[in-house]
Parts: C-alpha cells; structure tokens; sequence
C-alpha cells in the first residue's frame, strides 16, 4: 500500500497499491509504480504526483545543511504519525568500492525513515535514507544513499 497524508500536519491515509518495479538489495531500495486505488480501480496514466527535483551533482559537502523528509512512526502496527522534517547537517560521506555514496548526517532518523528523502539547502534530493546509526547514545544518526548511488535505470524512471 502507498499512503500520503491530505495536508501534512495530517497522518497518512492508504490511497493507492503499488507494484514493484525493481529492488537493489546492496541499497536495500526499492522502486513501486502506482497502479490502483484503495478500491481496485487502475490509476489513469495521466495522473500527476507531486515530485521533487534530483540533486544531479555529488552530494552535499561535510557540514551542508540538509532536511530528512519521513514518517518515523509508520510501518507495523504503529500509529501513523503526520510528516517529519527533520533539520541537521552532513557529518561525513563515504564513498565504497563500488562507488556508492553513504552519507552520514547528524539528523534524528526514526523507524519508518527509510525510502524518505534527504534533501539539500535547494531542495533537491540529495539521497534516500536507508538506516540509521545509533552510536551508543539516544540519539540516531542517519544513513543515506546519495541519489548518484541509483541505477541509472531508476533515474531515467524518476526524471519522467
């Protein structure tokens, strides 16, 4: 089921079933195409969502600001909660030997974080959160994919 909410101090409502486009394991990501409503009815192809631009150049220097977007309390049986914006700055990014980017930040990241987006200063998507670190502490730090991370498959997807 995909969910948004109506306005976003609002918990979000189930609207839509979606069908799985493609998965990548080692980012732990999936890509889901909107294809009913909650009633069974297919999406008429025309309809439009809101989007948001993909940050096209690498990702945020250390000590950018950025904005994780996501329903921390989603996922279960837990309460829906409306959207949290969630303010804080990069703190380090790692490139692996693959040449995928993990960018580390100082935001809050609860469950229901991941597949949410960290978006730059412009508000571009600079990444897709995938985890979050608790490093002995209360707080979770999170974990993102810098969007350049994608398959360039799923890019040529989301620029449509």
């Amino acid at each position: 089921w995909v969910a948004f909410p109506r306005r976003l101090d609002e918990a979000p409502i189930q609207a839509f079933e979606a069908t799985l486009i493609a998965d990548d394991p080692a980012l732990d990501l999936a890509l889901l195409r909107i294809t009913r409503d909650v009633w069974g009815r297919a999406v008429a192809p025309d309809l439009a969502f809101p989007t948001a631009p993909l940050r096209d150049a690498d990702v945020p220097a250390v000590g950018a600001p950025v904005l994780v977007v996501g329903y921390p309390t989603v996922g279960g049986t837990a309460r829906r909660a409306p959207v949290v914006l969630t303010p804080g700055a990069i703190t380090r990014v790692d490139t692996d030997e693959h040449g995928v980017d993990r960018i580390r930040s100082d935001t809050w990241v609860g469950t229901g974080h991941s597949g949410g987006g960290l978006f730059d200063a412009q508000g571009r998507v600079a990444g897709v959160v995938v985890a979050r670190v608790e490093p002995g502490s209360r707080a979770a730090l999170g974990l993102s994919v810098g969007i350049r991370a994608l398959p360039p498959a799923w890019l040529t997807l989301l620029q449509r």
